[in-house]
């Protein structure tokens, strides 16, 4: 198993925008926190996401295909670059495979819409996090799709504050760092 195998952040207000940040720097360097079937595995425990049946490396090979597609579709919206064939196959292929479930949940006083599915298999866990990038490849909402403005990370987050103006992956990381620098190079003049 994976040294960072515990290390999943989920800080990009969107599933499919988490599952790309299994890819961070670690010491100038890029480091894949998906290296195994049970990394997958533990990253979709982080995500509370209740999958059940066996992950495979032909599994992980999807999920790795998956997040690619999905990176190289956000580039190249962003960049206002042709979308790749290829990248929107893929994103299809694993949304061929969810399942929409609802049920009506009584409470005390009111109902609940409860769209949790009790378990699934990898492959639909797959496809909940395409459905998450298809929604915001296809929405307004992908202006508000950052990259952390720390030059030194690679992470990437739907900024849904209201001043539309978040800079950082996380102010416990990198706006901190960021602080504390320019506190440091501020008193030190």
């Amino acid at each position: 198993m994976s040294q960072m195998q515990n290390h999943f952040r989920f800080i990009a207000n969107n599933l499919s925008l988490d599952f790309l940040n299994t890819v961070v720097m670690r010491d100038g360097k890029r480091c894949e926190m998906l290296e195994t079937p049970d990394d997958l595995k533990n990253w979709f425990s982080s995500a509370e996401m209740n999958v059940s049946g066996s992950i495979d490396i032909n599994v992980l090979d999807k999920a790795i295909s998956l997040r690619t597609a999905v990176k190289n579709s956000i580039k190249a919206l962003h960049n206002n670059q042709p979308l790749d064939q290829r990248s929107i196959d893929l994103i299809n292929a694993a949304l061929a495979h969810r399942i929409q479930s609802a049920s009506l949940k009584l409470t005390e006083h009111s109902l609940l819409l409860d769209t949790d599915i009790p378990a699934r298999d990898p492959l639909n866990a797959l496809a909940e996090i395409a459905f998450y990038a298809a929604e915001i490849l296809t929405s307004d909402k992908l202006d508000k799709v950052k990259s952390c403005s720390n030059e030194k990370c690679i992470l990437i987050f739907h900024d849904t504050s209201k001043s539309g103006r978040r800079r950082w992956c996380s102010m416990d990381t990198c706006g901190n760092r960021a602080k504390v620098s320019k506190h440091y190079h501020t008193h030190k003049e």
